[in-house]
């Protein structure tokens, strides 16, 4: 702007008796220079308050990003626990069916046993019986 004003005063000088209509023709030029770079100014602030405030979201959206990825992380990772510690209780509870399932059977074979064993002291009391009625007579 400065430079514009410095040429416009020697265009005045430097052009004698026409002085007057160039003057006000230069005088013109440089209000119409200054206008435009006050306007390029604004809009250049203007833009730089823009790109301020979009990368101050933008900062703000990377910080909310990274913590929800730090939550999923610790998320997955709990995750991963769980399922390890379901993965063996599971295992467990196989182990436990199977052992339930043997007892069972050795609780079935017993309760057999145990009938015969009722039915062999059913018949040795009645033997004892016919014998002491024997034994009587």
């Amino acid at each position: 702007m400065v430079c514009v004003a410095l040429a416009a005063q020697l265009f005045m000088r430097g052009s004698g008796g026409r002085g007057s209509s160039d003057a006000i023709a230069a005088t013109t030029l440089m209000n119409s220079f200054s206008n435009e770079v006050n306007a390029i100014r604004i809009k250049a602030d203007e833009e730089a308050k823009l790109a301020a405030y979009l990368q101050s979201n933008l900062t703000a959206k990377v910080a909310e990003l990274s913590t929800a990825s730090n939550h999923l992380s610790q998320t997955e990772a709990a995750l991963v626990a769980v399922q390890t510690e379901l993965k063996s209780k599971l295992e467990e509870s196989n182990k436990s069916v199977g052992r339930i399932t043997e007892l069972e059977g050795q609780k079935d074979e017993l309760q057999s046993k145990l009938g015969e064993l009722a039915g062999s002291i059913q018949l040795l009391n009645t033997q004892i019986v016919e014998a002491k009625r024997k034994l009587a007579a």
